[in-house]
């Protein structure tokens, strides 16, 4: 079997590349998220095989087609031993959950914001938890009470 270019199904931003040139695959396996409309859409390898080009790069946006990666499939030996692989090494959904919460800390302020304000959108924060109810920004930010 000859190989295979693996190319992006819709429109979208890479937000995620699994795999690097040289890295054996099996067929199903998870090569390239890329996320379209807010939802995230797997790109999955079509057959066992050995990774022979990664074109995908995060924060990249790419169009229907555009070439994702290159494999080339590996005989029925390389793929019945990818298929007995130890479960245990497999990422559990918790650990989905944590990548999932990990990409969405990245659109929030704090994560955007210099230094100086984040501090001081965690006092803002701080401030409304404490009190049990929402304190003026500017108020927090000065250091005056609106009690």
């Amino acid at each position: 079997m000859d190989r295979y270019r693996v190319a992006a199904p819709l429109a979208g931003t890479v937000v995620a590349v699994t795999v690097s040139v040289g890295d054996t695959v099996r067929a199903g396996q998870e090569l390239v998220i890329i996320e379209s409309m807010k939802l995230e859409h797997v790109v999955s390898a079509e057959a066992a095989g050995v990774v022979l080009a990664v074109a995908a790069r995060v924060g990249q946006t790419v169009e229907p087609g555009a070439p994702l990666a290159e494999v080339e499939p590996t005989s029925g030996a390389v793929e019945d031993s990818l298929v007995g692989a130890d479960p245990a090494e497999e990422p559990g959904p918790d650990s989905a959950l944590a990548e999932v919460r990990a990409r969405h800390a990245l659109g929030l302020d704090e994560a955007n914001a210099p230094p100086e304000r984040t501090s001081r959108i965690s006092a803002i924060r701080a401030a409304s938890s404490s009190t049990g109810r929402s304190r003026s920004p500017r108020n927090v930010a000065a250091g005056r009470s609106t009690t």
